[in-house]
């Protein structure tokens, strides 16, 4: 009852409006204000003004959407692409969120309607998220389209942005030497500007090229160089960005550390929302509690990351959340909610990326091959079945009800699986990833080499190496080559 009076009376309001000649001024002053409360914040601005800031505008997003749609019906481009760039902060902690993309594709085919600054912003922001999905050609020709509008201008800092998120997409496209170049050029110009948010960015950016090119005392280096910075600066949001990825490069070698800095990451998140931050923290940690077979805990924080997720609307942190949760799943051999949590990831991968990353997709379809053959075509194929007419939102009792079977809430000890005939318990205890990581040793690679096949560091090859020993209670090369030939592993 009471909302439909409301109806009623905006109704009544509405066309009352339009008979006085005056609607078109007053939506026009609506949009206006949303837009300039969207441009009220700048990145240099405290962490205060931005949780503030962040609220105001999940308050008042429908009348920010009101406000887009407004000047898309209009055509007013330049003003909804104001609006849109202005909301860049808000977009990147809601973890970039479906209604981003619809924005965007309103937004493309307009770009030369709209002043170069604000066009290039969108354009960064456009190649953050085509980097995500994969689409890393179209990301860098973003990238390359501002350094061309901006080259020489007096927006230096909008370029420096661009430069350096086009480094992280040149190294996955595997031109190392590119995006070196580009990372020493811009620290040595940027280094003394006091700019002290673009040169931590750069430093962190940097950190990824030398982690992939096996560089870590480097890589460790920039990272607590650039997180130092942030912390003295008194940007604690953004520090929780470092902290998270600190956490995850010292997890395979000091899970103690990694810990810490990745609760630090989540105490930081729950101040000053960052939905990415918090997941890739509730991964971490979930990552380090799996290896220490501490199995209730990581799908406790596999939980908090699962629902983290959901509620921002953000595929991207889900694919990775349920891939986490395969791994676990097949640790304490629950073979069903194993393939039902791969079978989701591998939705919301096709859902959400518009083409695989090219290694990403091999080594997804190899993994694929290798969890048929463990659990057996006939389950796999029901369950795959299945999981495939299920929704998210379906799904996640679903999990919850596994945990609870599989792990009780007092032991970390996992239960037998029902109904399903286990391999033999070494195996069963190996995950995906290190089954893949033995295939690729017993057929002779280095850790270099198995790191360059995979995208991953020999440094992280080197941890799982040592996981895989333990758990076969193996001590050589030789043993571990024995045993993969005696299991079918090659």
């Amino acid at each position: 009852q009471y909302f439909i009076l409301l109806e009623t009376l905006r109704e009544f309001a509405t066309e009352h409006l339009q008979q006085s000649g005056n609607s078109d001024e007053l939506f026009a002053r609506h949009a206006h204000y949303y837009r300039e409360l969207a441009e009220s914040y700048r990145e240099e601005h405290s962490d205060e003004d931005f949780a503030k800031w962040f609220a105001d505008i999940a308050h008042a997003f429908s009348n920010i959407r009101a406000a887009f749609n407004l000047y898309r019906s209009t055509k007013q481009w330049e003003h909804a692409g104001r609006l849109f760039a202005a909301l860049q902060e808000y977009w990147l902690a809601r973890s970039l969120s479906g209604e981003t993309m619809l924005w965007l594709e309103d937004l493309t085919p307009r770009m030369q309607e709209i002043s170069i600054p604000i066009r290039c912003a969108i354009y960064n922001l456009a190649g953050y998220f085509l980097r995500d999905i994969g689409n890393i050609t179209a990301a860098i020709a973003n990238y390359r389209e501002v350094e061309r509008l901006l080259t020489g201008t007096e927006y230096t800092k909008l370029l420096d942005a661009a430069k350096s998120s086009m480094g992280i997409c040149l190294v996955l496209a595997g031109d190392f030497s590119t995006a070196e170049a580009t990372y020493e050029e811009l620290l040595s110009r940027i280094q003394d500007s006091g700019d002290i948010i673009s040169i931590a960015r750069t430093m962190l950016h940097y950190s990824y090229i030398c982690g992939r090119t096996n560089r870590d005392d480097m890589a460790a280096t920039l990272l607590e160089q650039s997180t130092e910075l942030l912390r003295k600066g008194g940007f604690q949001r953004r520090t929780a960005i470092n902290l998270a990825t600190l956490s995850d490069f010292y997890a395979p070698t000091d899970p103690h550390r990694a810990r810490a800095l990745a609760n630090e990451a989540l105490e930081i998140c729950d101040r000053f929302s960052n939905k990415p931050c918090e997941v890739r923290s509730l991964l971490v940690l979930a990552g380090i509690s799996l290896r220490e077979e501490l199995y209730a805990e990581a799908g406790q924080y596999l939980l908090r990351g699962l629902r983290v997720a959901r509620d921002a609307d953000s595929v991207r942190n889900l694919i990775p959340v349920m891939l986490n949760f395969t791994d676990l799943f097949q640790s304490i051999a629950a073979y069903e909610a194993t393939v039902m949590c791969f079978a989701c990831a591998n939705t919301l991968m096709q859902d959400f990326m518009t083409e695989y990353h090219t290694a990403f997709g091999m080594a997804h379809e190899e993994e694929t091959v290798e969890l048929r053959t463990m659990v057996g075509e006939a389950l796999f194929d029901r369950v795959w079945r299945q999981t495939k007419q299920l929704t998210m939102t379906q799904i996640e009792p679903l999990i919850e009800s596994a945990l609870n079977e599989y792990i009780p809430a007092t032991s970390t000890e996992a239960r037998a699986p029902a109904n399903v005939t286990a391999p033999p318990p070494a195996i069963a205890t190996l995950t995906i990833r290190e089954t893949e990581i033995l295939r690729l040793l017993a057929q002779g690679l280095s850790n270099k080499e198995i790191g360059e096949k995979l995208f991953i560091s020999e440094r992280t090859v080197h941890a799982h190496v040592r996981s895989i020993y333990s758990k076969l209670d193996i001590s050589s090369r030789s043993a571990a080559t024995r045993f993969a030939v005696e299991h079918g592993i090659i």
